[in-house]
């Protein structure tokens, strides 16, 4: 990574930004270290999945994924390209209830229904359920 910098989840749920590496000691406030290069998009989605299904705070992933523009639809971008993980598709899953406001199922199909080797049609997206 080129601008290798730091996002740590926090045992009170806060993700914080670090230039340097923290320090991770057994049972200290560090619960998990990201190195996130700010110029690829990948690593702020890590960011955002991960720390949710590990226990972040709302409100801070709500605040992150606002400054990266990580929303629904860029979020369809970025499963297109890689292959989450078990732990980054349970974030997801908390990302489009509790930030996006969209219902999984409903999400769910509309992405299978988008014709192979389609991207999917984002005037037919399932729209906020809340106003979080």
């Amino acid at each position: 990574m080129a601008n290798t910098e730091y996002y740590y989840l926090h045992t009170n749920g806060d993700l914080i930004h670090k230039r340097t590496e923290p320090e991770v000691e057994p049972g200290g406030f560090v619960s998990h270290v990201w190195q996130i290069d700010p110029t690829d998009r990948a690593t702020a989605w890590m960011v955002i999945l991960e720390g949710l299904a590990l226990g972040a705070n709302v409100p801070r992933v709500k605040q992150l994924a606002q400054h990266w523009h990580c929303s629904a639809q860029d979020l369809v971008a970025y499963i297109s390209r890689y292959h989450p993980s078990d732990l980054q598709v349970k974030g997801m899953a908390m990302f489009l209830k509790l930030i996006a406001g969209i219902d999984l199922k409903e999400w769910a199909e509309w992405i299978t229904s988008t014709p192979d080797n389609e991207f999917p049609n984002f005037a037919t997206m399932p729209g906020r359920k809340n106003d979080d």
